[in-house]
């Protein structure tokens, strides 16, 4: 779960796992089991042989089967903690936990589990959107257009990624203010709102240590699971209707705290017009990593 697991670069070598985003959204639409029951698959393992599942790719299929629950609404947010990993291999069992359902919201928990145990607990509020009393929202920030950034890691086939007045997001020495913007752009964009929404919340996990990481010197993500543990342990999107694009998605990356083994930051996603589609946070482990009780393998690690 940092930032690079299981992305992969565009020159990378036949024994490397391809990544596509035709296959990406297809792994986010589990298959019903039940009433309130969903089967989620976890894909392949990455490139660099990591076994973890991003606790992003199950909360998109935990968006995309509480829609499918509740077909009558539109999912609104979504709040997921990773308590324990997902690893790649055996499938995800998603049980919904219908706590309200009602003619204007509804709310579900749905519970992650893997070989029994549980492992990512996800609380969605879904909603029927009406119009407007008011309205406003945060402006896109300032920064240069796509063409302008700089080609990122984490490209995919059908997906590109384009950071801001960044080189080496997992650098320890590229050193700046504890924010990162990064320009997305998918082809195809999915024209379902659960499938659109569920992508928005992919991207959310992704960047948010090394935003906290920019503003110290001699630290960095390629440095996650060897010499400190790194680890997003809650994510929550807001979506704010509708979730309709074309072009190109700013993710905009805020560290607003860090101390204690913990960071958190707060983001936003923007269309290239500067229509704010969602909002997010995240709650990220940072620590000395252990130097007894070693025996995980690196590969298996938060």
């Amino acid at each position: 779960m940092t930032t690079s697991d299981k992305t992969t670069i565009s020159d990378q070598t036949p024994q490397q796992v391809l990544w596509t985003l035709e296959g990406l959204l297809e792994l986010f639409d589990p298959q019903p089991d039940g009433q309130n029951r969903f089967i989620a698959q976890t894909g392949l393992a990455g490139a660099d042989d990591r076994q973890v599942v991003e606790g992003t790719q199950v909360l998109a299929q935990a968006i995309v089967a509480v829609a499918r629950r509740f077909s009558d609404k539109s999912v609104r947010s979504a709040y997921a903690v990773f308590a324990r990993v997902v690893l790649v291999g055996p499938p995800v069992e998603l049980d919904i936990d219908v706590v309200s359902e009602g003619r204007s919201t509804a709310t579900a928990v749905v519970t992650a589990s893997q070989n029994g145990k549980r492992c990512i607990t996800i609380t969605v509020l879904a909603d029927v959107p009406s119009g407007d009393v008011i309205r406003h929202q945060l402006p896109k920030a300032d920064v240069v257009a796509p063409a302008d950034a700089q080609p990122g890691i984490m490209a995919m086939t059908g997906r590109q990624v384009r950071l801001v007045d960044v080189v080496d997001v997992n650098s320890p020495d590229e050193v700046g203010p504890p924010e990162l913007f990064a320009w997305l752009h998918y082809d195809p964009i999915p024209a379902r709102d659960d499938l659109a929404k569920a992508l928005i919340a992919y991207f959310t996990g992704h960047l948010g240590i090394s935003t906290t990481m920019r503003a110290h010197a001699g630290i960095g993500t390629a440095q996650a699971h060897l010499t400190v543990s790194t680890a997003p342990m809650t994510v929550s999107v807001s979506f704010h209707e509708p979730v309709q694009w074309q072009g190109w998605l700013l993710y905009g990356h805020e560290s607003t705290q860090v101390g204690a083994g913990m960071s958190h930051v707060r983001g936003t996603v923007h269309t290239e017009e500067g229509e704010l589609l969602a909002s997010f946070t995240q709650d990220g482990l940072i620590r000395p990593l252990r130097t007894t009780d070693t025996g995980i393998k690196e590969q298996s690690r938060l």
